[in-house]
């Protein structure tokens, strides 16, 4: 769907695409975008990127943004011209800038199911291509930037230990040393009370689409002082910095007001060194992708609704599975330390790790199913603890044998020492 828009000082249109769980909209030229919960969801028209108001209602400005610097000169993509128009297929928005008549830089954002389960389409991914149209090789490197606000929270409370800590200080984590899996996004901090919405950010893999690319760097901040240092806000009072750089982490992510944001960088660096930048040569081309949406994980450290599932795994006529689900609500505080990062390689021949995440020490229990229910392996009594965890496996049922060709199914279920439990399913494919 395309609007037209008309604000105090311009007229623009949006392109909107919307599901069950969220709705997106995209600026027709900047290509910037803006979503947030669906018309119809049960906490309707809720923020999760600043500017959404509603499925094809946004304001007149954009506050995200998308660099990306070029031989040493950074640039701000919503000033470039765009190649063409917009496509639009109602789960999928992309459009394509051209800088200096050297890159072409596609932005296409589409709805994917949330890539810690698998299972709902409720996360946006965002990938970015760039392509040398010219006849020599270029240094590129991309940054891009979400003003977080949840359900009308503009400083939004971020994470990224699923609510076990929260951050007060602008912070920057690197690709160098140790990068947070995801990061978590709340409209009341889970310190202090029940979030109505949390987002969620997945910064690298992905088991069941296309892998996000691990940012060299991410920043949790400020977002006056993040757009200042791009020389793109004019409200806030503070100096314009030197572009292409980073924030300062001796000051509040609240300083000087509640409004909080991130950036993910992709300059393929050490650490915090922004000169570094990928060769692109004549007529190639760089992919990046980034997830964000939200969060189907229940909150580490405040009550909240569990559910019991039981799969009822069917077979499609493609060589996809799709779990059924019977769910029970159950009123409890059930804090969550699980999040699967999923089997690797999958498709399998011989055998598989399977990794998960622990937000603290717990006691794993793994169950592998094949398509008819019946159990394959089960290993108890893992001691899983802080961080990534992986389960190693061989390709063999519990008698010792080679399991067929096929399509699997295997549960994860942790307990800590406080008997916190979470759970989480997911498939695997096999091929002899």
């Amino acid at each position: 769907m395309v609007l037209l828009i008309t604000g105090n000082s311009c007229i623009f249109a949006i392109q909107c695409m919307e599901n069950n769980n969220l709705a997106v909209n995209v600026d027709d030229f900047e290509l910037l975008t803006s979503f947030g919960t669906c018309d119809a969801c049960a906490l309707a028209d809720a923020e999760l990127v600043y500017g959404y108001q509603s499925s094809c209602r946004m304001f007149d400005n954009y506050t995200s943004a998308v660099f990306m610097n070029i031989d040493g000169v950074p640039c701000n993509i919503a000033n470039q011209n765009l190649v063409g128009g917009i496509a639009n297929t109602g789960t999928e928005i992309w459009g394509t800038k051209v800088i200096n008549n050297e890159i072409y830089l596609q932005l296409h954002y589409k709805f994917v199911n949330n890539p810690s389960t698998g299972i709902t389409p409720d996360t946006v991914e965002y990938e970015m291509i760039a392509n040398n149209i010219s006849g020599n090789t270029h240094s590129i490197s991309l940054m891009i930037m979400i003003d977080t606000e949840v359900n009308g929270k503009d400083g939004a409370t971020i994470s990224t230990d699923d609510g076990l800590t929260t951050l007060g200080n602008n912070t920057i984590y690197y690709k160098s040393s140790i990068m947070p899996p995801d990061w978590w996004d709340y409209d009341v901090d889970p310190k202090n009370g029940t979030p109505n919405l949390v987002g969620r950010g997945h910064l690298f893999n992905n088991p069941f689409c296309d892998p996000a690319t691990e940012p060299d760097i991410f920043v949790v901040g400020n977002w006056a002082r993040l757009s200042c240092l791009l020389g793109i806000n004019f409200e806030s009072g503070l100096p314009f910095d030197m572009p292409w750089s980073l924030v300062s982490t001796s000051f509040s992510i609240n300083d000087p007001t509640e409004d909080s944001a991130v950036e993910l960088w992709w300059t393929n660096g050490n650490g915090g060194d922004l000169s570094t930048s990928y060769a692109l040569p004549s007529g190639q081309s760089l992919t990046w992708i980034a997830y964000y949406g939200l969060n189907q994980g229940v909150l580490l450290a405040t009550p909240t609704i569990s559910a019991t599932c039981t799969p009822s795994p069917t077979i499609s006529p493609t060589p996809s599975i799709t779990p059924t689900y019977t769910i029970t609500p159950t009123f409890t505080q059930t804090p969550v330390p699980l999040n699967l990062r999923g089997g690797f390689p999958n498709i399998f021949h011989d055998d598989v790790n399977i990794i998960f995440w622990l937000s603290r020490n717990a006691t794993v229990k793994l169950t592998i199913y094949d398509v008819s229910g019946e159990v394959v392996l089960t290993q108890s009594g893992i001691q899983g603890t802080k961080g990534n965890n992986k389960f190693y496996w061989n390709g063999k049922n519990q008698y010792g044998r080679p399991i067929a060709s096929g399509i699997y199914i295997y549960e994860i279920e942790a307990v800590t020492e406080l008997n916190e439990h979470a759970k989480v399913i997911a498939k695997l494919a096999h091929i002899r």
